[in-house]
Protein backbone atom coordinates (compact mmCIF):
# COMPACT_ATOMS: atom_id res chain seq x y z
CA UNK A 1 0.00 0.00 0.00
CA UNK A 2 1.86 3.20 -0.95
CA UNK A 3 -0.83 5.30 0.00
CA UNK A 4 -2.21 5.68 3.82
CA UNK A 5 -5.72 6.69 4.70
CA UNK A 6 -5.83 10.40 4.94
CA UNK A 7 -3.58 11.34 1.80
CA UNK A 8 -3.80 13.72 -0.17
CA UNK A 9 -3.48 12.47 -4.03
CA UNK A 10 -4.68 13.56 -7.66
CA UNK A 11 -4.31 11.64 -10.68
CA UNK A 12 -0.94 10.70 -12.27
CA UNK A 13 -0.14 11.36 -15.90
CA UNK A 14 -1.35 7.77 -16.73
CA UNK A 15 -4.53 8.33 -14.74
CA UNK A 16 -5.39 11.49 -16.86
CA UNK A 17 -4.85 9.58 -20.04
CA UNK A 18 -7.58 6.91 -19.77
CA UNK A 19 -11.36 7.93 -20.58
CA UNK A 20 -12.93 6.93 -17.73
CA UNK A 21 -11.05 9.22 -15.71
CA UNK A 22 -12.48 12.20 -17.39
CA UNK A 23 -14.53 13.96 -14.66
CA UNK A 24 -11.93 14.01 -12.29
CA UNK A 25 -9.30 15.72 -13.80
CA UNK A 26 -8.12 18.49 -12.30
CA UNK A 27 -9.41 17.74 -9.00
CA UNK A 28 -8.14 16.18 -5.65
CA UNK A 29 -8.80 13.17 -3.42
CA UNK A 30 -8.49 11.73 -0.17
CA UNK A 31 -7.73 8.06 0.41
CA UNK A 32 -10.70 6.70 2.23
CA UNK A 33 -9.69 3.07 2.22
CA UNK A 34 -7.65 0.29 1.12
CA UNK A 35 -8.97 -3.15 -0.16
CA UNK A 36 -6.48 -5.14 -1.58
CA UNK A 37 -7.58 -8.13 -3.30
CA UNK A 38 -10.23 -5.93 -5.37
CA UNK A 39 -9.22 -4.43 -8.92
CA UNK A 40 -9.91 -1.00 -7.85
CA UNK A 41 -8.32 -0.98 -5.00
CA UNK A 42 -8.25 2.47 -3.40
CA UNK A 43 -11.41 4.21 -2.57
CA UNK A 44 -11.30 7.74 -1.99
CA UNK A 45 -13.42 10.81 -1.81
CA UNK A 46 -13.09 13.01 -5.13
CA UNK A 47 -13.25 16.75 -4.83
CA UNK A 48 -14.10 17.94 -8.49
CA UNK A 49 -12.31 21.28 -9.93
CA UNK A 50 -14.75 22.46 -12.68
CA UNK A 51 -18.16 21.27 -11.17
CA UNK A 52 -16.81 21.78 -7.61
CA UNK A 53 -18.86 18.46 -6.55
CA UNK A 54 -17.53 15.99 -4.54
CA UNK A 55 -17.90 12.10 -5.18
CA UNK A 56 -16.45 8.58 -4.44
CA UNK A 57 -14.02 7.24 -6.64
CA UNK A 58 -11.62 3.61 -6.78
CA UNK A 59 -8.59 3.79 -8.32
CA UNK A 60 -5.58 1.52 -8.88
CA UNK A 61 -2.03 2.94 -7.60
CA UNK A 62 -0.49 3.99 -11.17
CA UNK A 63 -3.45 5.85 -11.78
CA UNK A 64 -2.30 8.17 -8.59
CA UNK A 65 -0.12 10.48 -7.31
CA UNK A 66 0.77 12.15 -3.97
CA UNK A 67 0.12 15.85 -3.68
CA UNK A 68 2.87 18.31 -2.94
CA UNK A 69 2.74 21.28 -0.76
CA UNK A 70 3.60 24.68 -2.85
CA UNK A 71 6.78 25.79 -1.18
CA UNK A 72 6.47 29.81 0.31
CA UNK A 73 8.91 32.71 -0.43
Amino acid sequence: MKYEKGSLVKLSAQGKKLKQNGDQVGGFGIVIDYIQWTIYPYRLKWFHKKSGGISMFEAKEYELRRMRAKKSK
